[in-house]
């Protein structure tokens, strides 16, 4: 191009071993940051960064190691109902569970009165994909089909995970309620 002079090459940059850097040696940041405990692990600053609140990022890491494929929606849901002192089961297999063509698995049980309330905890990316949408809403039709230990399941409620990161006080109070908040 015109007017453009060429670029003779790039020295002196970290990592790219220019002439100036060969002989300083760059001591790693990270044995620093492992020894500091004033600083969060990455995943649980993750967290805290999307629910805003390090203490419930705190015992959402302490629920992964009890419950490791438990998704991060579940659970919030799950710390939420545990501080709430709710009743409930974690993953019910209904209608034959996952072992049964037809059958599923609730997320969550919830005690109401003399039966439950279902609760799905939806994903936003896999739970919005084409054809899912059916598929959700006869899940939550099954559901309401279903007893569990002897008492009927009355509600079927979808929780939706961006809702969940952002109010989830708000979103499992409307759902104990039995009033789904959308997406």
């Amino acid at each position: 191009m015109k007017g453009l002079s060429s670029l003779r090459g790039v020295t002196g940059l970290v990592g790219l071993d220019g002439k100036r850097i060969r002989d300083k040696k760059q001591e790693p940041l990270a044995p620093l940051l492992q020894e500091s405990k004033l600083l969060y692990s990455e995943k649980e600053a993750d967290i805290a960064r999307l629910v805003g609140s390090a203490k419930v990022a705190r015992k959402v890491l302490a629920l992964m190691k009890q419950y490791p494929n438990g998704t991060l929606p579940e659970l919030l849901c799950m710390d939420w109902l545990n501080e709430s002192g709710e009743e409930y089961v974690y993953q019910a297999p209904l209608a034959g569970g996952r072992n049964t063509k037809g059958g599923l698995v609730s997320d969550f049980l919830v005690a109401q009165g003399a039966g439950w309330s279902c609760w799905f905890i939806q994903g936003d990316y896999w739970h919005t994909k084409v054809g899912t949408t059916e598929k959700n809403t006869a899940d939550k039709t099954v559901a309401l089909s279903q007893e569990y230990a002897g008492k009927k399941i009355e509600l079927a409620l979808e929780l939706w995970e961006g809702k969940l990161y952002k109010q989830r006080d708000y979103v499992c109070q409307m759902a104990l309620a039995g009033i789904e908040v959308g997406r």
